[in-house]
């Protein structure tokens, strides 16, 4: 979630654009939509404080739209300029942050972890987490905990935002300021009708992709063509922005992973952000003034390194910790992520952001260019030598060959359920057949249900998914052990079943680890 310049933007010019002065509370607002997003995450509270990446994606695109209209109206406006402020602001504490991940990884992780670790860093490096992990994990799925860099999902989001808005809006700027906010409303309309549509037919890639997102970035920037509220009574004011933050901290406690997401879901929690801003742009009231406070104006400051720093650190406790992480744990945690990302702001990104204007632009490609390269070879390579395998015992290794060789230890996609397209094991042309129907352990007990279907000549099939217990229209509601894709592969399951008409179905799955904590919940 990589952010603006700190909240800069208030009064709206006469062409619908953005005069630039700074507004504190669009830090505060950062604040509270960070602070929804760590507490989610670790587990205290905020069942649906995810909405927090949103609210972030408000904000980025209403500033990054006032930012890109005041250079346009005085014609300042360049690429280059726009890309260089980009580069400052994100790369360099995201970089050190990949690069620590790194180097805790390879004292932290086992060798075919330490490789996908490395992978998730090379798409993080070229803007493509959001797509890796598409194709690797869910944001909900149980496993995802574990991974240290998915939340750099939402930074490749924004990266590829901001790759094309700028060109866009200086096209349309050549048509005047109408046509740009008509042609943007259009924009944001087909971009939140395929959200919509998307979350309950192609859930996870709805959930990570541009297309799905764009509009919450969009929605921000369409405040920069909307006149701030005139002599509104201040009891309607006052009235208005509380209504809107308590419409974001309700989404936040209503929602849970259960509820399909973004899609329209998720207009509660950015019309609110988007309502909020227009409203403080003009309107003094006491939503603006608390949010304007010294203590949440400096979280809003930090929150791109809250947020950089959060995840990892929860990402290798939990790796580490057999079981749910006691409380104190998770407080403790919060605290060291206030620690880091408060040297990385003092030290990394102040820094790097003060100091662009003493450097050519061709230096600052030239540094982001270098540490790209030097990030990818330290990855590339981990990845060429599979984790570094010499760092663990003979015992590790052997496990390690063992397991990424087996056979049975593989992952169904929904597409491939729904092709029907489920492994064939046993006697490929046994007279009478059975399916196994599981989650990830179910894999483990693939290897005997083939040899006892060898001996008997029987015909198996697999379909087992991680996160998915083999229970139609339900999914896994705890907070970490929710996989969206669940029902659809289920049903897909169960017809080809049905299709052909399989007499023998073996059910297995962590049944305990379901029934512990929220339990199932119906999928809506």
């Amino acid at each position: 979630m990589a952010r603006g310049d700190a909240g800069r933007l208030l009064s709206h010019s006469r062409h619908g654009g953005t005069s630039s002065s700074y507004q504190p509370d669009i830090d505060g607002l950062r604040a509270i939509a960070v602070a929804l997003v760590l507490l989610f995450h670790a587990s205290l509270g905020f069942p649906g404080g995810f909405v927090g990446v949103d609210i972030f994606f408000v904000i980025s695109g209403f500033l990054i739209t006032n930012l890109i209209l005041k250079s346009l109206d005085s014609g300042t406006f360049s690429l280059t300029d726009f890309w260089v402020r980009r580069i400052t602001r994100i790369l360099p504490a995201a970089w050190v942050m990949v690069v620590v991940v790194l180097c805790a990884g390879l004292v932290l992780l086992v060798p075919s972890d330490y490789d996908s670790l490395a992978q998730s860093a090379i798409a993080q490096q070229i803007m493509l987490a959001n797509v890796y992990f598409w194709k690797h994990t869910g944001y909900f799925a149980g496993t995802a905990e574990l991974l240290p860099l998915l939340h750099t999902w939402s930074l490749a989001v924004e990266e590829q935002f901001y790759l094309g808005y700028p060109i866009l809006l200086m096209i349309l700027n050549r048509c005047g300021r109408s046509v740009m906010s008509v042609v943007l409303v259009l924009l944001t309309v087909a971009s939140f009708v395929m959200s919509v549509h998307g979350v309950h037919h192609h859930p996870s890639a709805t959930f990570f992709f541009l297309p799905t997102r764009a509009w919450e970035m969009s929605l921000g920037g369409l405040l920069c063509f909307v006149p701030p509220p005139a002599r509104l009574p201040r009891l309607l004011a006052e009235l208005v922005g509380w209504s809107a933050l308590a419409a974001m901290l309700g989404a936040s406690l209503a929602f849970t992973a259960a509820t399909p997401f973004p899609g329209a879901a998720a207009l509660l929690p950015c019309v609110a952000a988007a309502v909020l801003i227009w409203m403080n742009a003009a309107c003094s009231t006491s939503v603006a003034r608390l949010l304007a406070a010294k203590p949440l104006v400096f979280v809003g400051l930090i929150s791109y390194s809250l947020y950089l720093w959060h995840w990892p650190l929860f990402a290798f406790s939990r790796y580490w910790h057999d079981a749910e992480l006691p409380v104190a744990t998770r407080w403790l945690l919060l605290a060291a992520t206030a620690i880091a990302a408060t040297l990385s702001w003092r030290f990394v990104e102040v820094p790097c952001r003060n100091g662009r204007n003493s450097q050519s632009p061709a230096g600052v490609f030239g540094a982001a260019a270098l540490a790209l390269g030097c990030a990818l070879l330290c990855a590339g390579l981990i990845v060429w030598h599979r984790g570094l395998q010499w760092r663990a015992s003979p015992e590790v290794q052997r496990y390690h060959l063992t397991a990424s060789s087996d056979p049975y230890r593989h992952e169904i996609s929904v597409d491939q359920a729904e092709r029907g397209d489920f492994p064939v094991l046993g006697d490929p042309n046994g007279p009478m057949s059975c399916i196994l129907w599981g989650d990830s352990h179910a894999m483990a007990v693939m290897a005997g249900l083939d040899a006892a279907c060898k001996s008997l000549g029987f015909r198996a099939y697999q379909a087992t998914h991680s996160s998915t217990p083999p229970v139609v229209d339900m999914v896994y509601a705890s907070q970490f052990g929710l996989n969206r894709l669940a029902p659809q592969f289920n049903a897909a399951t169960l017809n080809f079943i049905r299709t052909k008409r399989i007499p023998v179905v073996f059910l297995s799955g962590r049944w305990a680890n379901y029934a512990k904590l929220d339990g199932f919940a119906e999928h809506l």
